[in-house]
């Protein structure tokens, strides 16, 4: 079948120049979101470097903090001098650690390199990219919900504002 080989030959021919012209595409829609996610990720890197700021001096005064709350807490409750002094300094101290996040702060600091390489690299791809985000996403919901500073509040509300765009730019990128 002569001419039904040609018209394979021609509708593969179509398919594969179809292809070519869809892949540059991508290449170019890639290319032109380069700048953009370099934006976001001069941005992120900024409001990281606040958290970690704002997390130091959150660690600095939220023991003594919590301390004078709970001596409130004892002294309201008719408790005062019931519980050893010592013992409401370990209990605040105790409690400052459980909001500190700086652990997350390293993990945030680890991913935001990570996007960095694959951005050097050109390896973006828009499923790693969303995966990328949900892990950001979970490291700053965990830092939020530690947040005992507005401005830490204010810094990780801005960076998932900014987190989303680059989830829905990224999906452009599949």
């Amino acid at each position: 079948g002569g001419m039904a080989d040609r018209l394979a030959d021609d509708v593969l021919a179509g398919l594969q120049d179809l292809l070519k012209r869809w892949n540059e595409a991508r290449e170019a829609e890639a290319a032109r979101l380069v700048p953009f996610f370099r934006e976001a990720l001069v941005h992120l890197k900024a409001l990281v470097e606040t958290l970690r700021r704002e997390a130091q001096e959150q660690a600095a005064e939220l023991p003594s903090q919590l301390k004078a709350r709970l001596s409130q807490v004892l002294q309201d409750a008719g408790l005062q001098g019931r519980l050893p002094e010592e013992r409401v300094v370990a209990e605040a101290g105790l409690w400052a650690e459980r909001l500190d996040v700086r652990e997350e702060l390293v993990r945030l600091e680890a991913h935001l390199d990570d996007f960095e390489g694959r951005l050097a690299s050109g390896r973006l791809s828009g499923k790693a990219l969303d995966v990328w985000c949900q892990e950001v996403l979970r490291e700053l919901n965990t830092c939020g919900s530690k947040c005992k500073r507005l401005a830490m509040t204010r810094a990780v509300m801005e960076a998932k504002g900014i987190l989303e765009q680059v989830r829905e730019q990224g999906a452009n990128l599949e």
